[in-house]
């Protein structure tokens, strides 16, 4: 787990340096300070600023804290990036399009294959692709507004029963 964290860090740290951005690296499960050797990378990891703990117990390390709501967040953010989309049963998935915010999630996932054009896909092995698939949602509005649309349009035409079923045999699925 903290090797896929450790990726997403270094995709985070090829957009920043291609954008030159103040945006920040928002992690809204708290739990991923607990990855083994994760924190501990984080000393020294040049953004560490960037990087947000929603839900980290206060004076915790140096990083900030936010008493946001996760709601708030979706609607806030500039994109989910869900590495384990399955994870929630796809609750998270479904808030976040809600939210009609972009979601990066990992090519090779049930979800990818059931949503291709409605969301982004990565190789989340590869900081590279990962990083690229960012560079792609920052740099193109046009596609972004598309992929958000196309989403938002295909989650109104699904019954929620059986979405909620699809989702959770997705989320079962070997």
């Amino acid at each position: 787990h903290a090797e896929d964290l450790l990726v997403l860090l270094k995709a985070f740290s090829l957009f920043k340096k291609w954008t030159k951005s103040h945006m920040k690296l928002v992690f809204a499960e708290p739990q991923v300070l607990k990855a083994k050797g994760f924190a501990e990378k984080l000393d020294t990891y040049k953004y560490r600023e960037d990087l947000v703990f929603v839900g980290a117990p206060q004076g915790s390390r140096q990083f900030s804290h936010s008493g946001f709501a996760p709601a708030d967040l979706l609607a806030a953010a500039y994109a989910v990036i869900m590495p384990q989309p399955a994870s929630s049963a796809g609750l998270g998935f479904v808030a976040a399009l809600r939210a009609a915010t972009p979601l990066l999630i990992p090519e090779n996932s049930a979800f990818g294959e059931q949503w291709v054009g409605h969301v982004y896909a990565a190789n989340f092995s590869d900081a590279n692709s990962l990083g690229a698939q960012l560079q792609l949602l920052y740099r193109n509005e046009k596609l972004r507004g598309e992929r958000v649309a196309a989403a938002a349009a295909r989650l109104a035409a699904i019954d929620p029963h059986q979405h909620a079923l699809a989702f959770l045999a997705a989320a079962t699925a070997p």
